[in-house]
């Protein structure tokens, strides 16, 4: 396949002949040739790891021809796309290069080639080999050839593997061609969008012209050329590949037909800054004034002479080229099966200067390079970790199987060369997830000269290798009790009037240690009360604005706060919230954390700011949240916000989503998607309450349309995943069928709360049925029993449970005595949950673990604010530890609860192990209350 572009061809590579036949041959259509230069010119955007190697990328030194090639420096493999195979020959070619190649002993310890067959079903029926190779060489050429597939074969597809053996390999020039092509639904190649006869997102100014076509038969290769001057800057290289590769990807596209067709029409697109030489003469030939841009601007002008057309695109900046580029790649496409360019003349700018955005890294610069093709101006990447485990050591023993050095490369490369994408690292300094075996206590002392040290020199480090936006999150993992922030060290305790004034502190150091060797630092800090609602939830709201004043007091006025608005999903954002929140920390810009994308299963963006917004955000910086949905399914969303971001005015939620679902996903039943979506919101209501008929109707609709989206390639395995999470899934009748219930036996006489389980009463109790998987309602197995009591009289209720571990030694935890801290992931706990009104989200969650430490809390309203007097006790023998619990009827607002049935369930958290069983299953998270079971509390006495 030539160049699409002609000013960038590539000379053609002298090939050897090396025949295999094979199978008999099939009718079949006319060979296509399936990969552009291995793809190696665009990236890896034709490629994925296979085993989950890392050892290759793409390299720009060292090739055979063009500009890059695919180096494997160390043990890995890579598979093409898979292919529909249409019958006919088969034939791999390519130059390859080896050094110190050293093979192992068994057949695959080899640096290899090879063809894999896979049939209707998925399944691989086998694979040939094309090449192997060992030794040193200069680049060699190779030529494979089968006159047909194995019997049965419907998709083939390529794998280069230097596997499990030692030294250096290179291929370039890679082919494969074979009658077939590319079939599958778009959001498994997005890079090649959908030609939709409209620019995404809606520009400020925009005029559409006539379609022509631009592809010519005879000589089999697009009459579109580019010139981007003598000195192009990275983002119009960018968008050189961006519409090389759509131009070479479209060739090989199923709809694309190769028979003559209209006279193609000639299009040069001079491409470039504003003020390149080469776009200065070219606007002077066409007549147009270039307008004045913002930063990230770019305007797209076209001359219509009738047997050509003459493009002028532009930008103010590297990342306006490469959006100039990019609104020229979505107006090529498909029309009556001829690919065609439809003109148009625009001029737009986001609304964003620095754009930070997430699903979390590490990233490949494939997926940037599609963020890029949409045109998603504010996003970026984000990486996020314990900060003991970002920095030159990296490996197995810190929880990742590379250290930092290579996705931070990844990021700075193509940063620098398309100035495209802005990233930030996330410090975690608190959570304990994954932190290396060896650490064991506080996760971090701020009084400790060598922890914060520590932190500076990874932070160094981290900018070092070109990423310069952090935030420091303390958030939910500040410990609290009885409605305060806590300090997570006795020596803070001594060192520090308050929590608040040690994170300022904290701040503080890392700010000047670094800002005077670090010139473009943005730093930030998630602190504890991150929006306005955790000031009535998780501390008393005198609590909250105490931390809040003091932190910002103590830091240097250059440290942004982050913040995610009046809630944690804040679907509008209003002037008045923005100064309730400053007013909390004096003198500290602020940054917008932006949580909006995960309230529906195919989510849509439908948030609202105040005009202005954005010039109140620090560093014109917003930060949308995704990860809550995952990929593919936030690909809607992602493209809808960039639309709202763009266009703020007049946007249209729904229209837009609509829009960006058929980009994602081509032509779909919308309908289906809004029935997802609404299903789910209303199936959660049905479930809340109790209405069992209208639920499974409800439900089997959801289900139906679910089966529908799949049929026509869009992904629902998240959606899926959600809508079980939530309760509403196929099963919904079976598990409302489950909820268990039990009744609680009225006692004459009240137990002592000592833990030893001795007294009378629990001769007499309720014994409740063996706990269960939390999440799919089946026994333990292998996990570790409970055994539950139940019992109550006028006064209160008594729970009483023997946890078995035995062969596991439970240890003592950073939140030990401190009540209303985080019991749940670290220790093992019993959780308690207990509702008074049948059909009403309202209960009390009460917790204890193993060193008899206590959780409360009421929901929905209170939080950990509402404390109970409640008593519990805790002892302990080998491979066993015992729990007595009393809650008073007076503290649930209730008097003798005889003859009445609540909702109520008791779960156990078993951290130090991942064990979450429960009495009544609630196929998702705990608090999913519409399972609870149900107590009944006896009237007689026994």
């Amino acid at each position: 396949m030539p160049s699409a572009i002609r000013s960038r061809l590539v000379p053609a590579a002298i090939i050897v002949a090396l025949l295999l036949a094979c199978a008999a041959i099939r009718a079949a259509g006319p060979p296509v040739a399936l990969l552009a230069n291995g793809g190696f010119e665009h990236g890896d955007w034709e490629w994925r790891s296979m085993w989950g190697h890392a050892g290759h990328r793409v390299v720009d030194d060292r090739t055979h021809s063009g500009r890059r090639c695919m180096h494997f420096s160390s043990p890995g493999a890579i598979l093409s796309r898979r292919y529909r195979y249409d019958g006919g020959p088969i034939e791999v070619s390519g130059w390859y290069r080896l050094q110190d190649v050293v093979t192992g002993d068994r057949p695959y310890w080899n640096w290899w080639i090879s063809v894999n067959f896979i049939d209707a079903e998925g399944e691989n029926i086998r694979h040939f080999d094309a090449l192997h190779g060992e030794g040193t060489n200069d680049w060699r050429p190779f030529r494979w050839r089968v006159e047909a597939a194995p019997e049965g074969t419907a998709r083939i597809e390529l794998s280069v593997s230097l596997h499990n053996c030692s030294g250096q390999a290179w291929v370039d020039d890679l082919q494969m061609t074979a009658a077939g092509g590319l079939d599958w639904p778009a959001w498994r190649y997005t890079d090649q969008p959908y030609y939709t006869g409209r620019i995404l997102p809606r520009p400020r100014q925009v005029s559409y012209g006539r379609t022509v076509p631009i592809w010519d038969a005879r000589r089999r290769e697009p009459t579109l050329s580019l010139r981007l001057g003598d000195d192009p800057c990275g983002g119009a290289q960018l968008g050189a590949e961006l519409l090389d590769f759509r131009l070479n990807a479209s060739s090989r596209h199923p709809r694309f037909t190769d028979a003559s067709g209209p006279e193609p029409t000639d299009v040069i697109v001079d491409l470039g800054l504003l003020d390149d030489a080469h776009v200065q003469r070219s606007a002077r030939l066409m007549g147009v004034e270039l307008p004045d841009l913002p930063p990230q601007g770019h305007v797209v002008r076209m001359r219509d002479s009738g047997d050509s057309v003459r493009v002028l695109a532009a930008g103010a900046d590297d990342m306006g080229c490469a959006f100039a580029a990019a609104s020229i790649m979505q107006m090529i496409g498909f029309e009556d099966e001829r690919l065609v360019l439809r003109t148009f003349e625009m001029v737009d700018w986001p609304e964003l200067r620095w754009r930070i955005s997430s699903d979390y890294g590490p990233v490949s610069e494939r997926f940037l390079r599609r963020m890029v093709s949409w045109k998603m101006s504010m996003y970026g990447i984000q990486h996020r970790a314990w900060w003991r485990l970002v920095g030159p050591e990296g490996g197995p023993a810190y929880g990742r199987e590379r250290g930092w050095e290579e996705p931070l490369r990844v990021m700075r490369e193509f940063a620098e060369r398309t100035g495209a994408i802005d990233y930030m690292m996330v410090m975690h300094i608190y959570t304990s997830s994954g932190r290396p075996p060896e650490r064991t206590g506080p996760v971090f002392d701020i009084a400790s000269e060598e922890d914060v040290s520590d932190l500076i020199d990874r932070l160094r480090w981290v900018y070092e290798r070109g990423v310069h936006t952090f935030m420091i999150g303390v958030d939910d993992y500040v410990s609290v009790q009885d409605g305060q922030y806590q300090f997570k060290t006795e020596a803070e305790a001594e060192r520090f009037d308050s929590v608040g004034q040690s994170h300022g502190y904290l701040m503080r150091r890392l700010w000047e240690a670094l800002s005077p060797d670090c010139p473009e630092l943005r730093l930030s800090i998630v602190a504890g009360p991150y929006s306005l609602a955790h000031l009535q939830r998780h501390v008393t709201e005198e609590a909250g604005r105490r931390y809040l004043n003091d932190m910002a007091e103590a830091m240097p006025d250059e440290v942004a706060v982050v913040w995610t608005g009046p809630q944690i999903t804040s679907p509008t954002i209003t002037p008045a919230d923005w100064r309730a929140y400053q007013a909390l920390v004096p003198g500290q810009p602020l940054y917008l954390w932006d949580n909006m994308q995960s309230g529906r299963p195919v989510p849509l963006y439908d948030v609202r700011y105040y005009r202005g917004m954005l010039d109140d955000c620090a560093w014109s910086l917003l930060y949308q949240n995704s990860h809550f949905v995952g990929w593919p399914n936030t690909i809607p969303a992602a493209m809808s916000a960039n639309d709202y971001m763009w266009n703020p005015s007049g946007y249209q939620a729904e229209q837009v989503h609509r829009l960006a679902c058929r980009a994602a996903w081509g032509d779909i039943t919308y309908e289906d998607i809004r029935t997802v979506n609404e299903g789910y919101v209303r199936a959660r209501e049905l479930l809340r309450g109790g209405q069992e008929a209208e639920l499974v109707a409800s439900v089997e609709e959801i289900y139906a349309a679910i089966e529908r989206l799949e049929a026509d390639g869009v992904p629902m395995a998240l959606p899926r995943r959600q809508l079980s999470a939530a309760g509403a899934t196929p099963e919904i009748r079976s598990r409302l069928a489950a909820i268990p219930s039990a009744t609680v036996p009225r006692v004459q006489e009240a137990p002592a709360i000592d833990g030893r389980l001795d007294d009378p009463i629990w001769e007499n109790a309720a014994t409740l049925p063996a706990l269960v998987r939390h999440d799919t309602g089946e026994p333990l197995g292998e996990y570790f029993p409970t055994d539950v009591l139940l019992a109550h009289d006028t006064e209160a209720l008594y729970v009483a449970c023997r946890c078995h571990h035995e062969g596991v030694e439970l240890h003592g935890h950073e939140n030990q005595g401190r009540r209303d801290a985080s019991i749940f992931f670290n220790s093992d706990t019993i959780e308690l949950f207990l509702g008074r009104t049948p059909g009403e989200p309202a209960y009390v969650h009460l917790a204890v673990d193993h060193t008899n430490t206590q959780y409360d809390e009421r929901r929905p309203t209170g939080g950990v604010n509402w404390d109970a007097a409640w008593q519990s006790a805790v002892t302990k023998q080998v491979g066993v530890w015992t729990l007595e619990v009393a809650v008073p009827f007076e503290e649930l607002g209730a008097s003798d609860r005889a003859g009445e049935t609540w909702r109520a369930n008791i779960c156990r958290s078993f951290g130090q192990q991942g064990q979450l069983s429960c009495w009544a299953p609630t196929w998702g998270s705990f608090h999913n209350w519409p399972f609870f079971g149900r107590l009944t509390f006896a009237a007689g006495s026994q």
